[in-house]
């Protein structure tokens, strides 16, 4: 059996357009998915910042934590930095639905970015789920970094601006 699907957009006037085939394996994960993992995630983190980017197959989006921030700040003595993730996912199977933590500096847009997590195109999907993934792998990653920072602070650079700067766009 080698059937597949056909996903299409409508438009107001009723025109069809063929977006994507899927084989015999592949699910369509909708994209209003990213939403149930932001309003699953916002119970545990509060208040948050999103922005995003949406075409017509591909959903990316940007969520930060500015409570966090403050965490940060009392924590590490460092207060620029943003913790957040950046979520993406595509229902004609461009990418996997992802997840992975981001931590911004808040005078810049120099971003660094931690563990992914990625769900494929085959199967349910379950926010919940999802969302313990997330608490498992990518939330404690949050900690090291600020951590690195601190020990990276130990060391003499002549020019820190210069040198944090490079370790972002290396990382990035």
């Amino acid at each position: 059996n080698y059937g597949c699907k056909l996903m299409y957009r409508e438009d107001d006037a009723g025109k069809k357009r063929g977006f994507h085939f899927f084989g015999g394996q592949g699910e369509h994960i909708p994209q209003y998915n990213i939403i149930e993992v932001i309003d699953a995630i916002k119970e545990d983190m509060g208040e948050l910042t999103v922005k995003y980017e949406i075409d017509s197959d591909y959903t990316r989006v940007w969520v930060e934590f500015p409570v966090i921030s403050a965490d940060f700040s009392a924590d590490y003595k460092k207060t620029d930095l943003i913790p957040g993730l950046y979520l993406e996912t595509s229902d004609t199977s461009k990418c996997a639905f992802s997840v992975c933590g981001t931590i911004r500096q808040s005078k810049c847009c120099n971003v660094m970015y931690t563990k992914k997590v990625k769900k494929i195109h085959k199967g349910a999907f379950d926010a919940q789920k999802y969302k313990k993934e997330i608490e498992g792998s990518v939330f404690p990653e949050y900690r090291l970094y600020p951590q690195r920072f601190l020990d990276l602070a130990l060391i003499d650079v002549t020019s820190p601006d210069d040198y944090i700067n490079e370790m972002f766009e290396q990382t990035s």
